[in-house]
């Protein structure tokens, strides 16, 4: 029976890497029906109208350019806001004129292969899926990461393999649950909500561990260069200046992304 402490590098390498395969296989799972849902539902697109909020648009006053491309074929309603249900017929790229009463409005509308109807290039049916897979994702990757940790401490393996699971497994855990949470309670109402829950739940996460992280990061690179003084530059010497290097490179360019992603989509919030 093997023993408390009674393991090597090897042993550990090899778990961790059916662990990691057997993550992979659940993202490839979770892509594989993902596009299945989309390609199944993306033949219609429900478009509300916010902006005409306690309307009654018709069907005959609703057009698209060019025609033969999608066609309105229902309405319905969420409260008092209009839902146009659009069908796909063919590919191509155009608009729409919404007319209800002295007021009107446009919008962009275009269908993709598999039929997939994207308005103003930002949401497709089936988006939910989208954001399903990526809370089994994470609670996969949180699960697997979990198991390693208790692997490793009862048999008392410290190093930067549970260093690395650790923070993978805080990680994971708080996006499964925020995007888990998210789409159950209906906080994410199309694909460019999910977009802005990853670049927030990122922004937050970075900013709440940039102490914590900063000072382990200058602790991990000073021991290592130690090391690299008295033992030569071999990789696991080099592994705590990387991560260093790598952090720093985290604080600065994370703000920017931040900055571009926010710019980036702002026009689409209404």
């Amino acid at each position: 029976m093997e023993s408390r402490g009674d393991i090597s590098s090897a042993v550990v390498r090899r778990v961790l890497r059916v662990r990691s395969l057997l993550l992979l296989v659940v993202i490839v799972c979770c892509v594989v029906l993902s596009s299945l849902h989309i390609r199944a539902t993306g033949s219609t697109y429900r478009y509300r109208l916010a902006e005409f909020a306690g309307m009654r648009p018709s069907l005959d006053r609703i057009w698209v350019d060019p025609e033969g491309m999608a066609r309105a074929k229902g309405i319905s309603y969420e409260g008092d806001v209009p839902v146009i249900e659009f069908e796909a017929l063919r590919e191509g790229s155009g608009t729409v004129l919404v007319d209800v009463g002295d007021q009107g409005m446009m919008f962009s509308l275009a269908v993709r292969p598999g039929m997939v109807v994207i308005a103003d290039e930002v949401n497709f049916t089936g988006w939910e899926a989208v954001g399903w897979s990526l809370a089994i994702c994470f609670l996969a990757a949180f699960a697997l990461c979990l198991w390693d940790l208790v692997w490793l401490w009862h048999r008392a393996w410290f190093g930067y393999e549970m260093a690395a699971c650790a923070g993978l497994a805080l990680f994971s855990g708080v996006q499964a649950f925020s995007f888990g949470g998210a789409m159950a309670l209906g906080d994410a109402r199309e694909f460019i909500d999910l977009v802005i829950l990853v670049v927030g739940l990122a922004d937050r996460f970075v900013q709440l561990s940039l102490v914590p992280m900063t000072i382990v990061a200058l602790l991990v690179s000073i021991s290592n260069l130690e090391l690299v003084r008295y033992e030569g530059r071999g990789f696991r010497n080099l592994l705590g200046v990387a991560l260093g290097v790598a952090w720093a490179l985290a604080c600065v360019g994370w703000p920017v992304v931040s900055r571009l992603s926010a710019e980036t989509y702002d026009g689409y919030i209404i």
